[in-house]
């Protein structure tokens, strides 16, 4: 019996790791004790000896703690973005078949969301976010997906305009929920396993995007096997009446046989069926199996200090707009919107369906899809390596080499394979700047993340209403150069960021942005 009493207080010994003291190196008797820990450990592990039993034996009650919220966080944000995957593959696929069925409305409808979506970021998420806690506010948000999917069952103006109004204050909410979630749970996951925070982030970050990016694919898998119109260029003696690729005008490229009948009126009820089941499945998964955000990470809430006033909370994101390095980060920002609109929209448009035909803009946007989805899944990996500077510029270079070849470029069906080998390189560069940007967010401006989130939400949405307006007002030419000048100056005032940060902090400050060379 006292052999065994040996044995298991030896084990404790051995089990326990210096970082359980508050202050090490203050005791230097008990640093010794560390060192003739650390070397029978190493002794232990060597061979088959009783330390090395021991040690797989016996896990000190912290490191048993520890490692259970680890895994907890891990099994969140895995919830999450399977989640967020059910609950817009079938979304996105509504959005898109009803902007091709019935442009007037479907178009009306993204608007509306889109600019409910930005009026609502600077006060509705920080006020839903304290109010019901993360968890709470993201299945709600998930909920609200099932009322628009509801309203798709019978599409007209009365159904259509208040739930794309609802989808828009959703939509603020849920994403500066989801963001805020991430970045918190990241920097406690950084902290527990000894990671660098923004690596730690932008892998969750590229998890959750890898998911968001394939949910785009079902709509557009949709189109190429005939599930919407019949969209046809209009030819004159064998010449299209209007030029594809840079000078494509939506107005009066096409004319649209939008499929109607009982077999199409049974395919929109099945598809519409699908995303509310789906939307209610991933509202049932976070309600049940995430974890509340106080259990993984403690009290969030300012750390017992008094609770904020309204006032306090409706002035939080307005005073992050106004924040210099808000300010330089703000083109960058409506970039990442606006890439991803003309990708989807006018790429997709006035070069792929108007030089190759409709049937092959869901395989070439389900391209882009795949491509975004891989590259975010390796983005903290690459960014580990290569280190962040060298990311941004890379991506900005891609893109800038994808636009230049857009001016001179006349697309024909005869260039089928340049259609997918664009698509694939921009998905590249889009996964860089979801990934990549959210966790800078995250990483540079810890405090008070809701707040920062909600404003990264407004310029986001911005970005994306600017080229599908002018998309859907102007011609394709008008976007290109907006692309162009949010390209340009988002760069410039990321390096600028850089270079502030180089010079303030250097690299001696492990809890700032670091400059990666």
């Amino acid at each position: 019996m006292d052999t065994e009493a040996t044995y298991h207080q030896l084990g404790r010994l051995v089990s326990e790791s210096a970082f359980e003291r508050e202050d090490p190196g203050s005791n230097p008797a008990a640093d010794m004790v560390d060192a003739a820990r650390n070397t029978a450990w190493d002794l232990g592990t060597s061979g088959p000896g009783l330390f090395g039993i021991l040690r797989r034996i016996y896990v000190s009650p912290a490191e048993l703690e520890r490692r259970k919220v680890k895994l907890d966080i891990w099994k969140s944000i895995i919830v999450l973005s399977i989640a967020i995957f059910l609950a817009f593959t079938c979304y996105n696929a509504l959005v898109i078949i009803h902007l091709n069925i019935n442009p007037p409305l479907g178009a009306l409808s993204i608007a509306i969301i889109i600019v409910v979506m930005a009026m609502c970021a600077t006060f509705a998420p920080v006020l839903t976010i304290r109010k019901l806690g993360h968890k709470s506010t993201i299945a709600f948000g998930l909920l609200i997906i099932t009322v628009y999917c509801g309203a798709q069952f019978h599409p007209m103006y009365y159904t259509a305009i208040p739930a794309a109004m609802l989808m828009g204050i959703q939509g603020s909410t849920l994403w500066t929920a989801v963001f805020s979630y991430i970045v918190r749970t990241g920097e406690k996951f950084a902290e527990l396993n000894s990671e660098e925070r923004e690596v730690c982030i932008t892998r969750f970050f590229g998890t959750l995007f890898m998911l968001h990016q394939i949910s785009l694919t079902v709509g557009y898998v949709a189109i190429s096997e005939g599930f919407l119109t019949n969209t046809t260029n209009v030819r004159v003696n064998g010449t299209p009446t209007s030029s594809c690729g840079f000078h494509y005008c939506s107005d009066n490229n096409s004319t649209a046989s939008p499929l109607s009948g009982e077999e199409f009126s049974r395919g929109w009820i099945i598809l519409t069926g699908v995303a509310f089941g789906l939307s209610l499945l991933a509202a049932f998964l976070v309600s049940y199996y995430a974890n509340r955000l106080p259990d993984l990470v403690g009290d969030w809430k300012e750390d017992g200090e008094e609770p904020p006033s309204v006032g306090r909370l409706l002035v939080a994101p307005l005073v992050q707009c106004v924040q210099p390095y808000m300010l330089l980060l703000m083109p960058l920002t409506v970039w990442a919107g606006a890439e991803i609109s003309f990708i989807v929209h006018v790429f997709s448009m006035g070069f792929v369906a108007c030089g190759a035909g409709e049937k092959m803009t869901g395989y070439v946007i389900l391209t882009f899809a795949s491509s975004s989805a891989l590259c975010s899944s390796g983005s903290s990996f690459l960014v580990h390596r290569l280190g962040r500077r060298s990311i941004f510029l890379s991506a900005g270079f891609i893109n800038l080499s994808m636009i230049l070849l857009m001016l001179n470029w006349e697309p024909e069906s005869g260039h089928l394979p340049l259609y997918f080998i664009v698509a694939a390189i921009w998905g590249v560069a889009d996964a860089v700047w979801h990934t990549q940007l959210s966790a800078l967010y995250g990483v540079l401006l810890p405090a008070n993340i809701e707040a920062v989130f909600s404003v990264f939400v407004l310029w986001h949405s911005l970005g994306y209403l600017s080229v599908f307006l002018t998309h859907s007002l102007l011609c394709v030419d008008a976007s290109v150069y907006i692309l162009l000048m949010l390209l340009f100056s988002g760069v410039i005032g990321y390096l600028c960021v850089e270079i502030v940060e180089s010079k303030r902090y250097g690299n001696t400050d492990p809890t700032r942005l670091l400059p990666i060379n």
